[in-house]
């Protein structure tokens, strides 16, 4: 995901966006019976620091590597990509923890902010092995 700033293909970019059709349109995917995504609306900074039966399966799921249920939970619950255990770390801490590249991307793609810090004062990256 680089951002070009030449010219040429700033020019192309625009051609393509008029082939686009607009997002209401049926562009032949089945995407109209699909419910809009879910985003998450609240503030990473305002999550409490507390373990909770969510904190405990969420690193369960990631310790697992289990992205079907991790993505699942997500898609439903945005907000959990934010959670935060009582040592300030949450799902991110952890995949970076376990060097599992795959849900760190996820995460990531879920919105989640990769420069807060833990208790420690530790960034996610700064746990990966």
């Amino acid at each position: 995901s680089s951002s070009s700033s030449s010219s040429s293909s700033g020019e192309k970019k625009k051609k393509k966006k008029k082939a686009v059709p607009p997002p209401e349109e049926d562009d032949g995917y089945g995407e109209e019976s699909q419910p809009p995504p879910r985003t998450s609306t609240v503030n990473p900074k305002d999550v409490p620091w507390e373990n909770t039966a969510a904190t405990t399966a969420m690193w369960e799921l990631i310790d697992r590597a289990d992205m079907q249920n991790i993505d699942g939970w997500l898609s439903q619950d945005p907000d959990a990509v934010h959670m935060r255990s009582e040592d300030g770390r949450g799902p991110l801490w952890w995949a970076n923890e376990k060097g599992n590249q795959d849900i760190i991307d996820l995460l990531r793609a879920k919105g989640v902010r990769n420069d807060l810090k833990d208790s420690t004062g530790k960034v996610p990256r700064e746990l990966r092995k």
